[in-house]
């Protein structure tokens, strides 16, 4: 969004989404194509190694992280929730691995879009809309329990000054965001209204949101 954001909101992990049924990935996709993402981490050479999870169904570990042994930077490989299951790794057989279920992570991924990381080279990635990421975040914090309360924190103030940006540069958004999360259920816009009101930097476009979708007389 050509944004500078304060370093304190850097984060060190890098998250690969994916539906089980369907993947975007930066790159033209046929029904043939496979990929091994073990296979690409190991050939960055940079020292990853895969971060073993017990699987409760199947008995056995399946990698679903990715780490570089006493340095902080990690990969996570995560996908939507699957029906009850929030435990046990999902099977992504085009890309040749496994996926934490994550809740919420359904919402962030029906809508992405294409972007460009700019580096030493440019590349083509797919990231979630900027109003759904912020509205996850919402999400994401309040769903955190208190052991990860500096996370909570860290994760309204992303959205937060991520929602600024929204309301200037792109009005609207931000609305049609939260309605598609409200419309999923009273548990939904519970999580959403409590966190809107705990935000560091109100947000104008939300709070009218959540008052417009509000019945009268009746609790959401």
């Amino acid at each position: 969004m050509g944004v500078r954001w304060p370093s304190g909101l850097k984060t060190t992990d890098i998250d690969s989404s994916a539906f089980a049924k369907r993947i975007d990935l930066g790159i033209p996709q046929t029904p043939r194509t496979m990929a091994s993402i073990p296979r690409v981490i190991e050939a960055l050479e940079m020292g990853f190694v895969p971060s073993m999870r017990l699987s409760l169904k199947h008995r056995e570990s399946k990698a679903t992280s990715y780490h570089i042994p006493g340095a902080d930077w990690r990969i996570d490989l995560v996908t939507a929730t699957m029906g009850a299951n929030l435990d046990n790794p999902i099977e992504i057989p085009r890309l040749g691995a496994y996926a934490q279920p994550l809740p919420f992570m359904d919402y962030l991924l029906e809508r992405t879009m294409d972007a460009v990381i700019v580096g030493n080279t440019a590349v083509l990635v797919r990231v979630p809309e900027p109003a759904r990421f912020a509205v996850h975040k919402l999400l994401v914090a309040s769903d955190r329990g208190p052991q990860a309360a500096l996370k909570a924190d860290k994760d309204r103030l992303q959205s937060a000054l991520l929602m600024s940006q929204l309301e200037r540069e792109w009005p609207g958004n931000l609305t049609l965001a939260a309605e598609d999360a409200i419309s999923r259920g009273s548990s939904w816009a519970k999580r959403i209204r409590q966190e809107a009101e705990r935000l560091p930097i109100p947000c104008a476009e939300l709070n009218a949101t959540m008052a417009y979708l509000r019945p009268k007389g009746k609790t959401v």
